[in-house]
């Protein structure tokens, strides 16, 4: 394996939390920094604490962006 790919693997290579597996917007934010998860930081996205709003507002520009 050449060195970016190591690299590459070295960089993917880290943990999911339990914390995070258990999270409802895991998939939408795959757990986060990765830097911060692998110096073991809570790497929580701002999505976790404004997904509703978030939700909320790509709603009503999708139903403006339809009604074109």
């Amino acid at each position: 394996m050449d060195c970016e790919n190591e690299k590459f693997v070295e960089w993917i290579s880290y943990g999911i939390s339990d914390e995070c597996k258990e999270c409802k917007i895991l998939p939408i934010c795959m757990g986060g920094c990765p830097v911060l998860r692998r110096k073991e930081k809570k790497a929580c996205s701002a999505v976790k604490y404004n997904y509703q709003k978030l939700l909320q507002l790509v709603n009503e520009w999708s139903k403006k962006e339809y009604e074109k």
